[in-house]
């Protein structure tokens, strides 16, 4: 069986390291885009994207321009990250549900996930 492919996308490259270590280390394929407008090109390129992790603050578009534009196509789970209380704010008047996962600066991650795939639970 192929690995679950998961879309981590991050300006920051620290961060998609210790994501992409992390998730690797537990079997998963990892794809890492640096911003919304490499994340859509890799979203569109590839098949088969199970998951993607996005960071709502990043150069040339950001993660609600790409949240928009893979919902245009697509209802793939979305695990949103950030710091900001601000962005908290409008993540939880979105129907975003948080959840805590590690302390990066207090970070929250944000889950927008449609109905649940045969694939998961993960293993």
């Amino acid at each position: 069986m192929d690995k679950i492919k998961i879309l981590v996308v991050d300006d920051e490259a620290r961060m998609r390291k210790l994501v992409r270590d992390f998730l690797e280390r537990e079997g998963f394929q990892v794809l890492e885009a640096g911003d919304g407008a490499e994340a859509m090109d890799l979203f569109y390129e590839e098949k088969e994207i199970s998951l993607v992790i996005l960071d709502v603050m990043m150069p040339k578009m950001d993660g609600w321009q790409t949240l928009r534009e893979i919902r245009q196509s697509s209802q793939v789970p979305v695990i949103m990250l950030t710091a900001r209380s601000e962005e908290r704010d409008e993540l939880q008047g979105s129907g975003f549900c948080p959840f805590h996962a590690g302390s990066r600066k207090n970070a929250l991650c944000w889950a927008s996930c449609p109905p649940v795939p045969t694939m998961w639970p993960w293993p």
